[in-house]
C-alpha cells in the first residue's frame, strides 16, 4: 500500500541515477530556461514523497544549488524559478505529511471496523447460543410459575449476569 512503487529501502542508487539524469537534461538544454525545467519539480515531489524528509530537503537545496551555479546572469527573473522549486518542495512536504497522517488514520479506522464486527460476531453468538435458549428454557417454566419461581429467578440473574459481564468485555475493549 504505498504511494510510490520505490520504497526508502531501495531508492538511493535510483534516486542517483535518476537525479543525475534529470539534473544533466535540464541543465545541458537551458537550464532554469529549459523546456524541461518543469521535470525539476516533478523530480522534487517525487523526492519528497519517496525519501525521508531530510534527504529529500538536502537532495532538493542541491538541485537549486546545481542550477544556480549553471545561472549565466544573476537577477531577479532568474532566481525567481530556484525560489519557486523551495517553495514547491515546502509545498510537497506539506502534502506528504498529510497524506502520511490520512494513512495511519485510515489504518485506525480499519481497526476500529474490525473491532466492531468481532463485538458484533461475538453479540450474535451470545444471542444465538446463550440467550435465546434461555429465553426458551423460560418460556417454559412459565407456563407453572408457582412450581418454577425459584428456578425461573435463578435462570433471570443468571441471564444479567452474563449481560453484564458482556457489558463489561465491550467497555474494557
Amino acid at each position: 500500500k504505498h504511494f510510490l512503487p520505490v520504497t526508502q529501502e531501495q531508492s538511493s542508487p535510483e534516486f542517483a541515477l535518476v537525479s543525475a539524469s534529470v539534473l544533466l537534461l535540464i541543465g545541458s538544454t537551458g537550464n532554469i530556461h529549459s523546456l524541461f525545467f518543469p521535470l525539476a519539480y516533478i523530480h522534487i515531489f517525487f523526492l519528497t514523497m519517496s525519501l525521508k524528509p531530510s534527504h529529500a530537503i538536502l537532495i532538493s537545496l542541491g538541485i537549486v544549488l546545481f542550477h544556480f551555479a549553471l545561472l549565466d546572469e544573476f537577477s531577479a527573473q532568474s532566481v525567481s524559478p530556484l525560489i519557486s522549486l523551495v517553495l514547491m518542495l515546502l509545498v510537497f512536504l506539506f502534502a506528504k505529511k498529510q497524506y502520511e497522517e490520512h494513512l495511519k488514520s485510515q489504518g485506525v479506522v480499519e481497526q476500529q471496523q474490525e473491532e466492531l464486527s468481532d463485538q458484533q460476531s461475538n453479540a450474535i453468538l451470545f444471542i444465538t447460543t446463550f440467550l435465546k435458549p434461555k429465553l426458551e428454557n423460560l418460556l417454559k417454566l412459565t407456563d407453572y410459575p408457582q412450581e418454577n419461581q425459584d428456578v425461573i429467578t435463578r435462570q433471570i440473574l443468571i441471564i444479567q449476569d452474563e449481560v453484564e459481564q458482556l457489558l463489561q468485555d465491550v467497555d474494557t475493549d
